[in-house]
């Protein structure tokens, strides 16, 4: 039995690092997320969420940070919740330790911010801006006043380069079929990520644009987001958020902004819990064998 234990242990980790290497996943935070609660494990959900906002960079209106006339954008969702795995929208990876007052994950979360080729004249010489895939290390601690988190990522595909450590209070208060959790995020990033996004190399200087180097970065990030369950399958969301930027990202010449809005609406159809026996509709027999799902 221990054995079992421990090879299911293993086959958790290896598909975790294959998910955290392989799959399209900003840390825009709690605004790209799903909040569920009393999920079981084993509950499995897809859906879609469009995604509003502003971006920092001057002249550019679409929250993707690309040159067009579009003001929003279309994020595919994916929710599981295992025992070890889990996928809650933008972010994902597993559980090492979960228990009711403390919750210890290796995750790994999509960071939207970009800077693409462009129409715009502004931009004409500037190297491009990637998005990224940031992994590490987050940490909660759940009490009856709500829980506090913290997380500490580094960009796991060499693109920015840096880190970002973010704290956040969230108190989810539920109402009949309503969740509601508010929330207060403060977020620090180190020079060499902040700089990647915001600086001006010598080389990208022109006149009007000079050339900049950004320190490292702090800010705030206030929210809230709310869950309707329609029935005990379908759920809508709606998450939105406010945000300051730091001086040194509203010194930089790439931008025009002081504060961030962004919002999050959506939908997801929960397709039920394969780990509970009293919802396993296929043969009780096979109940408890191990079955795996390759997505793209």
């Amino acid at each position: 039995m221990g054995d079992v234990l421990l090879r299911k242990r293993a086959y958790s980790m290896l598909l975790c690092l294959v998910c955290l290497y392989q799959s399209p996943a900003h840390a825009a935070g709690e605004v790209t997320e799903i909040q569920l609660d009393n999920v079981p494990e084993g509950t499995v959900a897809l859906g879609f969420g469009r995604r509003f906002g502003d971006t920092p960079y001057r002249g550019v209106s679409n929250v993707s940070s690309q040159y067009n006339e579009n003001s929003s954008d279309l994020v595919p969702l994916y929710y599981y919740e295992g025992e070890y795995l889990f996928a809650h929208g933008t972010s994902f990876g597993v559980h090492l330790l979960d228990n009711d007052h403390f919750e210890v994950d290796l995750v790994s979360r999509y960071r939207f911010d970009r800077i693409e080729d462009s129409d715009d004249p502004f931009f004409e010489g500037i190297e491009e801006r990637r998005q990224s895939l940031d992994t590490g290390l987050s940490v909660t601690w759940k009490t009856q006043w709500g829980e506090l988190s913290t997380s500490a990522i580094h960009d796991s595909l060499d693109r920015h380069g840096g880190s970002e450590v973010e704290v956040t209070y969230r108190y989810p208060w539920r109402n009949n079929k309503w969740l509601v959790t508010p929330f207060v995020s403060y977020v620090y990033q180190d020079s060499t990520l902040a700089d990647y996004y915001y600086g001006v190399s010598a080389e990208e200087a022109r006149p009007g644009r000079p050339a900049y180097e950004a320190s490292s970065a702090q800010s705030v990030r206030l929210g809230v987001g709310t869950t309707y369950n329609v029935n005990k399958r379908f759920v809508v969301f709606a998450n939105a958020a406010h945000e300051t930027l730091d001086s040194t990202v509203k010194d930089s010449p790439l931008v025009d902004e002081n504060s961030l809005t962004s919002a999050y609406l959506g939908f997801a159809y929960q397709f039920g819990n394969t780990l509970n026996e009293s919802e396993f509709t296929g043969d009780k027999a096979r109940f408890g064998e191990w079955s795996w799902r390759l997505n793209y």
